[in-house]
């Protein structure tokens, strides 16, 4: 809904202000998903860090009501999966992974 578009203009604006190209953008309620082009330079933890951070700030400028969770200004769960090359995780590895890591977070049982 409102929270996914808000997203998608985000992420053009960072994309654009950063020198990343977009090359595909999911976005669903268990999921974000952005698959980018940077610069060799960028390594993959910085992107992530940069990500996390002003997606969240976007989000709770938007949205106060998220302002609650987690760490200090942070949206997101903790954990994130980067892949790297031209194709996206299938569906079954977003799965497994969602799954592995809300077990370490104590939310699943095993």
């Amino acid at each position: 809904g409102q929270m996914a578009e808000v997203l998608r203009e985000w992420a053009a604006a960072t994309c654009a202000a950063s020198g990343w190209r977009t090359v595909n953008l999911q976005i669903t309620a268990a999921a974000f998903q952005w698959t980018l082009e940077a610069p060799a330079a960028d390594s993959p933890g910085a992107l992530m860090r940069i990500i996390r951070q002003q997606s969240s700030l976007e989000i709770i400028a938007h949205f106060p009501q998220f302002s609650l969770s987690g760490e200090e200004g942070d949206f997101w769960a903790p954990g994130f999966l980067i892949v790297r090359g031209s194709k996206p995780p299938t569906a079954q590895q977003l799965v497994d992974f969602i799954r592995q890591t809300r077990l370490r977070q104590g939310l699943m049982p095993e």
